[in-house]
């Protein structure tokens, strides 16, 4: 089965600025201290300079593979880890580089959005999931 666009978004990105875009977008609706979490996002993120690193280096790589959307809590430190963790093991060092660069923001950002209750596409994706596993 074929997923319509939209939903396709809420499962993986296609770059990390992508993912940085709409994971910039949760902030929107999230409260006073939402606002402050999404800032410290942009800030851990260097305002889009990191993801844009970030794919530089999977390009170097040749890494064309696509990028989980951020779900739930430290959603960033995870993925973070588990993604240098292929890019090690399958030798794209470019890659598994520029994601160890930014760990400790990733991890600070994710704190701030536990501090402020933004948890990044929880329910949605999962929801997602449902309907593609029942068709």
């Amino acid at each position: 089965m074929t997923l319509p666009s939209a939903e396709k978004r809420l499962l993986s990105y296609g770059s990390n600025m992508e993912r940085f875009w709409e994971t910039t977008k949760h902030y929107k609706d999230a409260g006073p201290l939402g606002v402050i979490a999404g800032g410290v996002h942009l800030v851990t993120q260097g305002f889009g300079l990191d993801p844009l690193i970030k794919d530089v280096g999977r390009k170097i790589d040749g890494n064309q593979s696509s990028l989980e959307a951020y779900e739930g809590w430290f959603a960033r430190t995870r993925l973070n880890i588990s993604e240098t963790l292929g890019d090690l093991v399958h030798l794209k060092v470019f890659s598994a580089a520029t994601k160890v660069i930014n760990l400790v923001g990733d991890h600070v950002a994710d704190w701030a959005d536990a501090v402020a209750y933004v948890p990044h596409r929880q329910h949605q994706v999962r929801q997602n999931i449902g309907k593609v596993l029942a068709a």
